[in-house]
């Protein structure tokens, strides 16, 4: 005679199976946590952490250290090339200027001769160096006085000196009415004067060379003026 299932030990049997399983599932989802948590916490610990900003803020630093680098170096060639072209456009300006002393035919040669030697080689001037040649004629362009040229030293008689204006003035008139009453060909003239200097000077005739200041001087002397003497321009 058989015996019939107990329903309650059924339930109970099915109850305790599902527990465990239950307790199983809890443990491993805590297992899972854990290891999830012991990751998070190797980023979340402050000297973790602490690296990581350092870490980050260096290589923020060498980035911008690197881009400043960057930027220095080529305003520093920027400004060089610069600083070249400067130089080198006033060397042009130099030889060119230099070119057209003289006449204007030996300018003319000159000119040429920096542009077919490369020594005026900057565009567009060279171009219109070219140009101007090519279209100058005989005995035009600009030149300029030869520093090389001697030049001679002029010379004024000064026939009195007075330190105030009036009496330099009044002298002037009473030297110009006695050449006029002698029909001496003298022009008596008060100017001020020179710097660093308080007299004033009554010259006659104007910046001469010496051999006119000589005769100026010699004629000063023999109407009136034997102290009148040459002062050099």
């Amino acid at each position: 005679m058989s015996t019939a299932p107990n329903p309650n030990v059924d339930f109970e049997r099915e109850k305790w199976l599902a527990q465990i399983e239950f307790e199983r599932e809890k443990w491993h989802a805590e297992i899972e946590f854990k290891k999830a948590e012991a990751k998070l916490s190797r980023w979340t610990n402050p000297i973790v952490l602490a690296i990581l900003g350092a870490t980050v803020t260096g290589l923020v630093t060498v980035g911008s250290n690197s881009l400043n680098n960057r930027y220095q170096l080529d305003l520093e060639d920027k400004r060089a090339r610069a600083t070249f072209r400067l130089e080198e456009d006033k060397a042009e300006a130099t030889r060119i200027l230099e070119a057209i002393k003289g006449n204007t035919e030996k300018a003319g040669d000159n000119l040429y001769f920096l542009i077919q030697s490369g020594l005026v080689a900057e565009e567009p001037l060279a171009t219109k160096l070219r140009q101007f040649l090519s279209d100058r004629k005989f005995g035009t362009g600009p030149s300029l006085p030869s520093t090389t040229e001697n030049t001679q030293p002029t010379f004024m008689v000064v026939i009195a000196s007075y330190k105030d204006q009036v009496s330099a003035n009044k002298a002037a008139e009473k030297a110009n009415k006695f050449f006029r009453d002698k029909n001496v060909d003298l022009q008596a003239e008060a100017l001020p004067p020179p710097e660093g200097s308080l007299w004033w000077g009554v010259f006659v005739g104007e910046w001469l060379p010496v051999g006119e200041a000589l005769a100026k001087l010699k004629l000063a002397r023999d109407n009136g003026y034997p102290e009148a003497y040459v002062t050099k321009g």
